[in-house]
C-alpha cells in the first residue's frame, strides 16, 4: 500500500535506473510562495515588464506586423527630429554670430554697398514682382513670392522722409506692373518724399520696368536702366473675354479637359440687373457693353498718359502716337524720354550719391531687413544668399487672380498669372 501511495503522488517517480522506471521526467514548475505569477487569465496580475510577447502568450501575424510598423514610424520620426535639430540649430547659431559681426548697423538695416561706417546714407527699396496694392491678410510664414505692395513701398518712403540720416532713396525696379492703384501708391510716395525733404529719388531698372512699373517710377528725379533692360508699355488692359459659340460637348477628368463648340446653342441666362452676365463665355458682348468696357479702359489710359507726360515732360501726342504700349530697349527708351540713361547698379548708386551731394566713396546704401528674421536673411548672413542686389522673386509659380474686368497696368497676359500654380 505504501508503494502504491508513493507511485500515485504527483511529481514522484521511481528511482533512476530502477526496474520498470520510465526514467527522468520533467517536473512541472510551481510558483514559490510570494513570487509573482506571469501569464494571462483570471487571478493573474495585470502588469508585465519582461520580454514581449510574455511566456505563454502567442502573438498573431497582423499584430506583429502592426507593432513592427509602429516601431519603424516612431524611430523614423525621432531620427528626423534629431537630424533637423542637428542641422538647423547650428545654422541659427552661426547666423546670429555672423549677424553680430556683419555690416548691419543694428537698426534693422543691412548695408548692401559701401562701408558700414560711411557718413552718407542712401536707402534702397526693391520694387520686385507684380505690383499689388496692399497685403490684406498674411500670406503665410514665407509670404507670397513674386509680388510687391505699393502701399508698403509708400510707407517706407514716408519713414525715410522722417529719417534725417537718409540723404536720398533708390527704388530698384524689376516688375511687369500690376494694379493701377498699387503703382499710383508708389508714385505718390515718391512725390511726397521729394516734396517733404527736397532730397533726390533715383529709379533703377534691373531688367524690366513695364506698364505699372513705368507708372510708378515716372516722378523720380532720375531714371537709370541696367544694360539690356526693357522699359515702357504705357497702356492698360482688362484681359480677354471669351465667347464660346455654341457648346455641344464638354469633357473633363484626370487625363483631359476642354470644350467643343458649334453654332446653334441658345443661351438663356437667369440674372438680375442689366448686363450682369457680361463677359460670360456663352454669348458675345453687345455693342453697348463693349463700349462701356472700352470707356473704362480709355479713361484709365488717358490718366496714365497724362501722368507720365507731365512727370517725364513728354508730349501726350508722342506717347499716344509714337511710344504706345510697346516696351523698348535702353537706347530707344532714352531717345523717347522714358529713361535718363544706362548704368549698372554700382553706377546708379554713385549717381544717386552725387545727386544727394554725398562725396564719392564716402557713402553707404542700406536696405531695410523688415525688423525680423527670415530664411533668406539667415542664408544671406551665412553667405548663401544674394545681399548685393534687390531680392529676386522666390522660385516656383505664383498664382495671382484678378477680377475678370479689372483694369490693369500690366505687361503680359494677366490670365496666365492666374493659371500658374494650379
Amino acid at each position: 500500500m505504501g508503494d502504491e501511495s508513493t507511485m500515485g503522488t504527483p511529481g514522484s517517480a521511481g528511482a533512476p535506473g530502477a526496474p520498470g522506471s520510465p526514467g527522468p521526467q520533467p517536473q512541472e514548475a510551481r510558483p514559490q510562495p510570494g513570487a509573482p505569477v506571469v501569464g494571462y487569465g483570471p487571478g493573474l496580475q495585470a502588469w508585465y515588464s519582461g520580454p514581449y510577447p510574455p511566456p505563454g502568450a502567442r502573438e498573431g501575424t497582423w499584430t506583429m506586423i502592426w507593432r513592427t510598423g509602429v516601431k519603424a514610424v516612431v524611430a523614423a520620426g525621432c531620427f528626423g527630429v534629431t537630424l533637423g535639430f542637428a542641422f538647423f540649430l547650428p545654422v541659427i547659431i552661426l547666423a546670429a554670430v555672423f549677424a553680430a559681426a556683419s555690416d548691419s548697423d543694428g537698426s534693422g538695416e543691412d548695408v548692401v554697398y559701401g562701408e558700414a561706417g560711411a557718413p552718407g546714407k542712401l536707402l534702397s527699396i526693391p520694387v520686385t514682382g507684380v505690383i499689388l496694392g496692399e497685403e490684406l491678410e498674411p500670406a503665410g510664414f514665407f509670404g507670397l513670392p513674386g509680388v510687391v505692395y505699393g502701399y508698403e513701398v509708400r510707407e517706407k518712403l514716408r519713414k525715410a522722409a522722417e529719417d534725417a540720416d537718409v540723404a536720398g532713396v533708390i527704388l530698384e525696379f524689376e516688375t511687369p506692373g500690376g494694379t493701377i492703384f498699387g503703382a499710383r501708391a508708389i508714385a505718390a510716395g515718391i512725390e511726397e518724399y521729394r516734396a517733404k525733404t527736397g532730397k533726390p529719388v533715383v529709379a533703377f531698372v534691373a531688367g524690366l520696368s513695364a506698364s505699372g512699373g513705368m507708372y510708378a517710377m515716372a516722378p523720380a528725379d532720375l531714371i537709370l536702366a541696367d544694360y539690356g533692360s526693357l522699359v515702357g508699355s504705357i497702356g492698360v488692359t482688362m484681359g480677354a473675354v471669351e465667347y464660346w459659340d455654341g457648346i455641344f460637348a464638354t469633357e473633363g477628368g484626370i487625363l483631359g479637359g476642354g470644350v467643343t463648340t458649334r453654332n446653334g446653342i441658345i443661351f438663356q441666362p437667369i440674372t438680375a440687373g442689366r448686363s450682369k452676365d457680361v463677359g460670360a463665355p456663352y454669348r458675345p458682348l453687345t455693342e453697348q457693353e463693349k463700349a462701356e468696357l472700352q470707356r473704362g479702359v480709355d479713361n484709365e489710359y488717358a490718366e496714365f498718359v497724362r501722368y507720365v507726360a507731365a512727370r517725364r515732360e513728354i508730349p501726350e501726342a508722342t506717347i499716344r502716337d509714337r511710344i504706345g504700349a510697346m516696351v523698348y530697349d535702353n537706347a530707344t527708351a532714352q531717345e523717347l524720354g522714358l529713361i535718363d540713361g544706362t548704368a549698372d547698379r554700382l553706377e546708379a548708386y554713385a549717381r544717386a550719391a552725387a545727386l544727394a551731394g554725398l562725396e564719392a566713396g564716402k557713402f553707404r546704401v542700406v536696405r531695410e531687413t523688415g525688423g525680423g528674421w527670415s530664411w533668406a536673411g539667415l542664408l544671406g548672413k551665412l553667405g548663401l544668399g544674394s545681399g548685393d542686389r534687390a531680392e529676386a522673386p522666390a522660385a516656383g509659380p505664383t498664382r495671382i487672380c484678378f477680377p475678370a474686368h479689372a483694369i490693369l497696368a500690366y505687361y503680359g497676359d494677366p490670365v496666365a498669372l492666374c493659371a500658374r500654380g494650379r
